[in-house]
């Protein structure tokens, strides 16, 4: 029982995702600084119509 809390603790996250998820949050960068977004107030009008 002892050994069982001794294990070390492994990262349950694989460096795929991580590559994935930063690629994913450097587009999303650029099309905010292309200006390429929807603003939650446009967002909230558009929803309106659903």
């Amino acid at each position: 029982m002892m050994k069982s809390f001794l294990k070390p603790v492994t990262n349950s996250v694989d460096e795929t995702s991580v590559a994935r998820y930063n690629k994913e949050l450097d587009e999303a960068m650029e099309r905010i600084d292309k200006g390429i977004y929807i603003t939650m107030e446009d967002l909230e009008k558009e929803m309106r119509t659903w």
